[in-house]
């Protein structure tokens, strides 16, 4: 009676983004010093760790992923949930998300309006991987609980030492 729950890190796929450079995030950055931007197409998350570069959801990565994810719970049916770690709030610039941001008459040079569509597609993404998961347990992780409430079945604290929060983290999140 132990449960089984696969785990899938969906934002740092280092092999898929290194043979489609299409399906990285592009990320924007600013040199307030010189007053100018840039934007660099998979960019090393030099904030992770692991320097991996960043999927985007709203490019080929999306379909390949959820394909993945009805594949493997095909070939797995017994599996008792799916944990999505690692869903990714950082703003992307790719062609995908600027050309959806237009087509929603938004501003895709405006940085809030950028930032706003990363949510939304986040949120898009997860409710479609929902759908494919069915009445799993089902986990996307990284966000704050209420903006996950419609599709999350549950909560975990995820709390390592080494992670950047340190085990302080646990006690307020438990009592919260």
């Amino acid at each position: 009676d132990i449960g089984v729950t696969a785990y899938f890190n969906i934002a740092i796929d280092h092999e898929a983004c290194r043979l489609h450079r299409e399906w990285c995030k592009v990320v924007r950055e600013t040199d307030e010093k010189a007053s100018v931007s840039s934007y660099q197409v998979g960019k090393l998350d030099t904030n992770s760790p692991w320097n991996s570069r960043l999927t985007c959801y709203n490019t080929g990565f999306g379909s390949y992923f959820k394909e993945l994810l009805r594949e493997f719970l095909f070939l797995y049916p017994e599996v008792d949930g799916v944990f999505f770690d690692c869903i990714n709030t950082v703003p992307c610039y790719g062609n995908e998300c600027l050309e959806e941001i237009r087509a929603q008459g938004g501003d895709p040079t405006d940085a809030a309006t950028v930032a706003r569509h990363t949510l939304e597609s986040n949120r898009r993404f997860c409710l479609e991987l929902k759908e494919i998961a069915g009445d799993r347990y089902m986990l996307c992780n990284s966000q704050p609980y209420w903006r996950t409430r419609e599709y999350n079945t549950h909560i975990e604290i995820e709390c390592l030492q080494n992670g950047g929060w340190g085990y302080e983290f646990f006690a307020p999140q438990v009592a919260y």
